[in-house]
């Protein structure tokens, strides 16, 4: 097992709830703990769109657009820790938050 820190582009996930749109892009640090990181890119992907669909849905609130939001997903045995600067996000496009309510 190995750490490398890798910066990946924008990861916009499809999922939305009645209240919510769930969007990702501003990512300030992924960290990856893997064997194999050939299929990491898509791995992320995947992983998110389970993790945030169920944050949200259980949540049910807007993280604080000042905060970096920091997640941890297991994922078939790889670690991702992914922190989002959700106040860069918001500053750069309204339609591309992090999680917002769909009137933004």
């Amino acid at each position: 097992m190995y750490k490398e820190n890798y910066d990946f582009p924008a990861i916009i996930i499809n999922h939305s709830s009645d209240d919510y749109e769930i969007r990702i892009y501003d990512f300030k640090e992924v960290t990856v703990y893997d064997d194999n990181l050939d299929d990491c890119y898509s791995a992320i992907q995947e992983a998110l769109e389970g993790e945030i669909y169920k944050y949200i849905c259980l949540n049910k609130e807007i993280p604080k657009a000042t905060s970096i939001e920091e997640i941890s997903l297991d994922y078939n045995q790889t670690v991702f820790n992914i922190k989002i600067n959700t106040e860069e996000a918001i500053k750069k496009s309204k339609r591309l938050g992090v999680i917002v309510p769909k009137e933004l």
